[in-house]
């Protein structure tokens, strides 16, 4: 019966079965394992006196619980099917978010009995651990990422992209600033070439809002308010870098040179413009094929750089030319013959008020727009923020993008 009952508490305070055993090997009286279990729970620091229990796997248990609660608040604002909800998860899934706090509250050994749901709100938010709050955190990340991801963005297909480590200006070297190879004869020395001056240079930028989950949202277990939040900023994050990029082709981002990236100057200008029609993309075409690389001195000869357009970008309200002129069909005779077919079509909204259209290479041939992003960042993050004027939990949506021409 003393084994019995030692090996009972000792599962029940969730102690190694080393230690039950050794309890028991000793002889020692239940009221000894009980305080020796005590002692083995100061040392380890507070556990749960109640709430669920989570297969812990081998990880440590407050992260697997903590974990377990994000992914069910993710999940209830459907930011997680139900198919990658963990088995850990489930068990929350039908709390409200005062049930949640309370079970935080437990976990970290504190009574809640007689607390009503303001004051174990309160505690929850205030706690000194952060738990709630990281709980939180990490669910408005995965909801953040899914409003990101869900919003669409047409220029990643003709822009290329970088790398960069820090928030420093960097140098942008287009393929056409790289001086041409020579000829090189039998013993002869190989000579030197040097980048054609009109290198761009480009940095990140920070962009940045407040998150709040409030101590009245909470309390009315108002998840739906919180979720519109951290996915609209996803959404915003996501329009921002349109917004951005296309924002370079509208204005004419202001080159190296002092020029602006449509100019007279670099050949790629409309000298009228016009809609898209057989012959104002054919006059585009031929221009972008007429592109020579700049010249190191001025006896030089034209270098041309083997451009082709790929993409046709334009505005919605040239949906149905672009469709014409880019459908294949079986023509009756050579007249009807469609000539651009292989370009691809993207179609961008942000184009409609100036009813605009361009035409670009591959990126891996030249890049038109360099989009630049912090080395492993894979969108908008989420800071916990101290904030002692708002009743709530408040983080920091930040997002860091740059882009040129």
């Amino acid at each position: 019966q003393r084994c019995d009952q030692i090996r009972e508490a000792g599962k029940r305070l969730g102690m190694e079965d080393a230690l039950i055993q050794r309890q028991i090997e000793a002889e020692a009286s239940i009221d000894q394992a009980r305080a020796a279990f005590a002692q083995a729970l100061e040392q380890r620091g507070p556990k749960p006196t109640g709430g669920i229990n989570i297969p812990l796997g081998g990880q440590d248990e407050v992260e697997t619980r903590r974990e377990a609660m994000s992914a069910s608040i993710a999940y209830r604002a459907g930011a997680l099917p139900m198919g990658d909800l963990v088995e850990p998860a489930r068990e929350y899934r039908g709390m409200t978010l005062v049930r949640l706090a309370e079970e935080v509250l437990a976990q970290r050994g504190e009574r809640t009995r007689g607390l009503n749901s303001d004051e174990i709100a309160r505690r929850a938010m205030s706690h000194t651990t952060g738990d709630f709050a990281a709980i939180f955190l990490d669910a408005g990340t995965k909801i953040l990422q899914r409003g990101y991801e869900g919003t669409p963005k047409t220029f990643d297909a003709w822009t290329s992209s970088m790398e960069v480590s820090d928030f420093k200006e960097v140098n942008l070297i287009s393929s056409s600033n790289f001086p041409g190879l020579r000829e090189l004869p039998e013993g002869a020395e190989i000579q030197y070439g040097s980048l054609v001056d009109g290198r761009e240079r480009a940095a990140i930028l920070t962009y940045a809002r407040a998150l709040v989950l409030s101590r009245k949202m909470i309390i009315n277990d108002d998840l739906g308010v919180f979720q519109k939040l951290a996915r609209d900023m996803g959404n915003a994050a996501s329009r921002l870098e349109s917004d951005i990029v296309y924002g370079l082709l509208l204005n004419g981002d202001t080159m190296s040179d002092g020029k602006s990236l449509f100019h007279n100057d670099h050949n790629n200008l409309a000298g009228s413009g016009g809609a898209v029609s057989e012959t104002t993309v054919n006059a585009g075409w031929d221009a972008m094929t007429k592109q020579t690389a700049p010249k190191a001195h001025e006896k030089d000869k034209p270098e041309y750089l083997g451009l082709f357009p790929n993409f046709i970008i334009h505005s919605p309200k040239q949906r149905s030319a672009v469709k014409k002129l880019l459908t294949q069909t079986t023509p009756a005779k050579a007249s009807d013959v469609q000539a651009f077919t292989e370009l691809t079509n993207i179609e961008e909204p942000r184009l409609w008020d100036d009813n605009a259209w361009f035409l670009a290479c591959d990126p891996a041939q030249a890049g038109t727009v360099e989009v630049l992003r912090l080395v492993g960042s894979n969108g908008p993050m989420t800071f916990e923020a101290q904030n002692d004027r708002t009743l709530g939990l408040t983080y920091n949506v930040v997002h860091d993008f740059g882009a040129k021409a």
